[in-house]
């Protein structure tokens, strides 16, 4: 864990701030300096002379302002420790983390994120260490084993915390979420609206406008800022992202390119979304809710009909990147000689873009699968063996598993957690629009870091939504949908 103290920013007791030190020492510069050579012009010497001043002052600046804003910063108060457990996926660890950081400004917490032994790699390598408005103790992660756990009887009195993946903590931090940043009354007007969803056969897709419903928007709008604190991406990783930005065109000005529309494929492997898809009155077939096919040309029939759920959503994704009204700076309209729409497929299942290009009879788009991939021979090789994806067939199920990334090497894990990061990042804040599916924790952390405007919508058109829609479960800012519902 690499512990960063925040940059000084506070003001000097005695004399000011910076820019009035500086200003002063500048003055009285001038004022010594004042008399000139014969030519008009000052000499060398005294020129540089004055830039080794101007250096001492500035540093004299420097060190005066940090000693007084150390002297002011006192130990932190509570410390809640966050240690990153392996057994569950990226998205599904980081929201745990998220929503304590999210709630740490009026809980007066100090969050600790320990990712030193989680198996996607320590947040330094991808991401700038957080920052802190006060003094860490040096003996914090001695022991945290010994550390009160948050949630319990009396964790409010005690100094260090610690969270866990245990269940009853992490329902009292849903309770505190939803006892702060979500209106009961909204959720009442939800819970009815999915009733009557449930009741139409014909709803298989959540409706534009509604990715983040109205009354959770508040702890929406929390965790998208704390976002912005914590999902800062060092040299290495930002590089990545603009590589990645670059091949898909988005680094183009988009006068000059074509639109390019993200998907997130997820077809589902875990009963709590198979859940969730049923309470928001969702008629939505995943694959895990249906009996494993015998025959590979079985499965891939089996799985048509979503498929064009998914295809229907890019269409209208695409669509509205060509209405004013709804996209600022809207696409000119395709002509004859228009370069197709780009659409790139994110997703851990294999046959999922044949399967969409399949299903294009009009050849509107152009579909390529995650050009994100930055791997060395030696890591495909190893990725190939121990994803098992080099199978002859091309029928779509399920592949990822957790359990496969813990036989990878710590060098291949590292390359797959950038790859995934770079594209959560170029999807969810540089696509013109971004299909997510919100019964997966990647796909709510991608309405998340698409922000207020980027998942709501624009200013007094909410009802139609942004650039990141979910295709099926609306965002909820808590571990489980239901605890939104008290």
């Amino acid at each position: 864990m690499t512990v960063e103290l925040e940059r000084w920013r506070a003001s000097v007791d005695s004399g000011g701030s910076e820019e009035t030190l500086m200003r002063r020492s500048m003055d009285e510069l001038d004022f010594v300096d004042s008399v000139r050579n014969r030519n008009g012009s000052r000499s060398p010497k005294r020129v540089a002379a004055m830039a080794v001043s101007i250096c001492a002052v500035v540093l004299g600046a420097i060190v005066l302002l940090r000693t007084s804003w150390q002297s002011k910063s006192g130990p932190c108060g509570q410390i809640l420790v966050r240690r990153f457990e392996s057994y569950t996926g990226l998205g599904s660890e980081y929201g745990v983390f998220l929503r304590a950081a999210a709630l740490s400004v009026e809980m007066g917490w100090t969050v600790v994120p320990v990712t030193t032994d989680w198996i996607y790699g320590n947040l330094d390598n991808f991401f700038v260490p957080p920052s802190y408005g006060c003094v860490l103790p040096p003996d914090l992660l001695n022991d945290v084993s010994t550390y009160k756990e948050f949630g319990t009887e009396g964790w409010e009195r005690a100094d260090r915390l610690q969270l866990t993946r245990n269940f009853h903590p992490l329902l009292h931090l849903d309770g505190l979420i939803r006892d702060r940043s979500i209106d009961p009354e909204a959720m009442h007007r939800l819970d009815m609206k999915q009733r009557l969803w449930s009741l139409d056969k014909e709803h298989l897709t959540l409706p534009y406008g509604e990715s983040v419903p109205h009354g959770v928007d508040k702890a929406f709008l929390e965790q998208a800022d704390a976002l912005k604190r914590l999902w800062v991406p060092n040299a290495k990783m930002q590089a990545q992202i603009d590589r990645l930005a670059t091949r898909i065109g988005l680094h183009q000005a988009r006068s000059t390119r074509r639109p390019v529309v993200a998907v997130q494929v997820r077809l589902g492997d875990k009963k709590t979304e198979l859940d969730d898809l049923q309470r928001v009155g969702s008629h939505m077939q995943l694959y895990a809710s249906t009996p494993m096919p015998q025959s590979p040309a079985t499965l891939t029939d089996a799985r048509s009909d979503d498929m064009n759920v998914y295809f229907q959503a890019i269409q209208v994704a695409v669509g509205r990147l060509y209405e004013p009204d709804l996209t600022p700076g809207a696409f000119p309209r395709p002509t004859a000689g228009s370069q197709k729409p780009l659409v790139v497929v994110m997703t851990a299942e294999p046959g999922v873009t044949e399967q969409l290009s399949a299903l294009d009879k009009h050849n509107e788009f152009d579909f390529i699968l995650t050009p994100s991939s930055e791997l060395t021979a030696a890591q495909q090789e190893e990725y190939n063996r121990v994803f098992n994806s080099t199978s002859a067939t091309r029928a779509m199920h399920r592949r990822w598993d957790q359990k496969d990334l813990e036989k990878a090497s710590l060098s291949l894990r590292l390359a797959l957690t950038r790859q995934l990061i770079a594209e959560l990042t170029v999807y969810s804040r540089m696509a013109d629009a971004f299909v997510v599916s919100g019964n997966s924790n990647l796909g709510r952390l991608a309405l998340t870091l698409a922000g207020e405007e980027g998942a709501l919508g624009l200013p007094g058109q909410r009802i139609f939504g942004g650039r990141v829609r979910s295709i099926d479960v609306p965002f909820y800012p808590t571990t489980w949908r239901t605890s939104i519902f008290a």
